[in-house]
């Protein structure tokens, strides 16, 4: 949805991580006139971060989808000539107290570069009191990448008559899960939201982000976590292997060596050789790249014709075969030849007729693996 909002609306893009999925059927959408903006207010907004109480955060996410119904509609919708399809409204402004959001719209650490992983949760709570106890307000699992630091982000939401101390920390794993350690304790200030910078744990392959308080409080605390590879300014993104990535690479580069190995093969290998072949005949055979035919003796009825190799004469044809029918045939007009049809690779069958006086040697040809 960020990509279509126009820069009035510019205002509304640090809400939508806290939004949840949501469909548009632009079947449906379409059917109608073009929809309206709706209003904004701040404490719909503010539920919306929080994660309630339920109503006015319900009021938030209905406005968000029905800014994305006005924007599709208007990129994917027209009136019927010969009305004429009216111009979209005015866009809301942002409303009076709108939330200040942490995290940012826009993720980016020192030097300009770019987090490579985020978590950013969708609900703020009150911390648990005492020690860390695995309360976790934010985890990211940046396994083998070359994550170097984790940047904390903390809000507190004053909420309550009391305003106690709370304390964060990032708790380092290996997997398992094993705990490894904990980073040393940063405060958190109530009313603010901050950012604290944290060196990786050599050896650890996820970091947890804990908040806790000393005593007991009405205040919420929101939480999040963004990893940054390498030194400030340095590499935007991390080397370590995404699963779907790699799934994606992986059916690409299998597309890729069908391709290169029947379309555009740049070598063969010898398969089955089916010797001593005379009269009528056939042979099964599957995914091969052609067939390499030696005549091994024949009948003399015509003279060879000279040439480099020789043409001889009537000596017989070699066709291919679907379950379905032909594919293609070829004549026998030399004593050494390969043959590798366009379609071989469809082949599940091989034909022979020979002449009398005539044996063969057909060899199947394999792609290189």
């Amino acid at each position: 949805m960020e990509s279509i909002l126009p820069p009035p609306l510019a205002w509304l893009k640090p809400f939508l991580p806290f939004v949840p999925p949501f469909d548009i059927d632009t079947n449906d959408l379409c059917a109608v006139g073009p929809p309206e903006f709706s209003v904004a207010d701040a404490a719909s907004l503010f539920a919306l971060l929080k994660g309630g109480p339920p109503d006015p955060r319900r009021i938030a996410i209905a406005f968000i989808i029905q800014v994305a119904s006005v924007l599709l509609w208007q990129s994917q919708c027209e009136c019927n000539p010969p009305e004429v399809t009216p111009p979209i409204g005015t866009a809301p402004a942002a409303p009076v107290d709108v939330p200040v959001i942490n995290p940012p719209s826009v993720v980016a650490g020192p030097g300009g570069d770019v987090a490579c992983l985020v978590h950013y949760p969708v609900s703020y709570t009150s911390p648990a009191i005492g020690v860390p106890t695995g309360g976790d307000y934010a985890t990211i699992n940046f396994g083998s990448s070359d994550v170097r630091r984790l940047r904390a982000l903390t809000n507190h939401v004053v909420a309550g008559a009391t305003h106690p101390q709370m304390t964060a920390d990032i708790a380092w794993y290996a997997p398992g899960p094993i705990l490894l350690g904990r980073s040393p304790l940063w405060n958190v200030t109530p009313g603010t939201h901050s950012a604290v910078d944290v060196p990786v744990l050599p050896g650890s392959t996820a970091g947890h982000l804990e908040i806790f308080t000393n005593s007991t409080s009405s205040d919420l605390v929101g939480g999040a976590l963004e990893a940054y590879c390498g030194p400030a300014g340095g590499s935007p993104c991390c080397s370590g292997t995404d699963p779907r990535l790699l799934a994606l690479v992986t059916q690409v580069n299998n597309l890729v060596t069908i391709v290169q190995r029947y379309s555009v093969p740049f070598a063969s290998i010898p398969g089955t050789p089916h010797a001593g072949l005379t009269g009528d005949g056939s042979f099964a055979v599957t995914d091969l790249l052609g067939l390499r035919i030696q005549v091994t003796s024949h009948s003399g009825t015509h003279p060879d014709l000279e040439g480099t190799p020789p043409y001889i004469w009537d000596q017989g044809w070699v066709s291919i075969m679907t379950a379905d029918g032909l594919i293609d045939e070829r004549r026998i007009s030399f004593a050494n030849m390969d043959w590798q049809p366009r379609l071989m690779e469809a082949a599940v069958l091989v034909g022979y007729h020979f002449f009398p006086g005539t044996t063969a040697t057909i060899t199947e040809l394999k792609p290189e693996p």
